[in-house]
């Protein structure tokens, strides 16, 4: 075989390896981080929301602290409130995420709308909430509508939207005392197109960073702080 044939056909099988490699091991690593077997095969709060999602994924974190001293940092996420725990150039506008609980922010009630984007066109709903339990937020995702503070007429213009999603954070007492396992599993539905198809893979690594900076920011931050350490009035 002469070296001219040789070259493209190493470059081809280097690519295929590596493809093999992302789809057998990368991958299910990534949509599982942190998370047993047992975990993401388990029901968890929300899964109703999207019976036959396109993606899954769960991600999970111990974290040593009691659920009820975790909720407080669940209650208070999502950007223009206490941030994201985790990029927070991408997901706060540059907004430092909170180090400590912000009062005004943990009184959250279904409905309320939790903002993912500095400019609102990523945005949840609270579907369901179970304080010191469960986290469950909701799609559709509304892409389109730019962020207007004290907005809320969510549902009206996010309807459009074809994607239908769940976000659920799940707080489980670990077996070890003292430890609490913190689940988060998101579900998405959207048309079966090449497009949406290849939107969706080139989205799986960035969710994968922000979701596992997100989970080390919470750890963090639970374990770094008291459990009442409340921000300065």
């Amino acid at each position: 075989m002469s070296k001219r044939r040789a070259i493209p056909l190493l470059g081809f099988s280097a690519a295929a390896v590596a493809g093999l490699a992302y789809v057998g091991w990368v991958r299910p690593w990534m949509l599982r981080w942190g998370a047993t077997r047992s975990e993401a095969r388990r029901s968890l709060p929300g899964d109703h929301l999207v019976p036959a999602p396109r993606t899954s994924f769960t991600r999970a974190i111990s974290l040593r602290a009691s659920p009820e001293q975790v909720w407080p940092w669940l209650a208070q996420i999502g950007c223009h409130r206490a941030g994201w725990y985790s990029y927070d150039q991408l997901d706060n506008g540059g907004h430092p995420s909170a180090a400590c609980l912000v009062p005004e922010l943990q009184n959250l009630g279904v409905g309320d709308e939790i903002w993912a984007a500095p400019d609102g066109t990523l945005a949840f709903s609270v579907y369901a909430l179970d304080p010191g339990r469960s986290l469950v937020l909701s799609g559709p995702l509304d892409r389109t509508t730019p962020f207007t503070p004290g907005r809320t007429a969510f549902g009206a213009t996010a309807a459009l939207d074809p994607v239908r999603a769940s976000w659920a954070f799940v707080l489980v007492e670990a077996e070890t005392p003292g430890l609490t396992r913190l689940l988060v599993r998101f579900r998405a539905d959207y048309p079966p197109n090449p497009l949406s198809s290849l939107a969706g893979a080139l989205l799986e690594p960035v969710s994968f960073l922000m979701e596992r900076k997100m989970l080390l920011g919470i750890k963090a931050r639970v374990e770094r702080q008291p459990p009442h350490d409340r921000c300065a009035q």
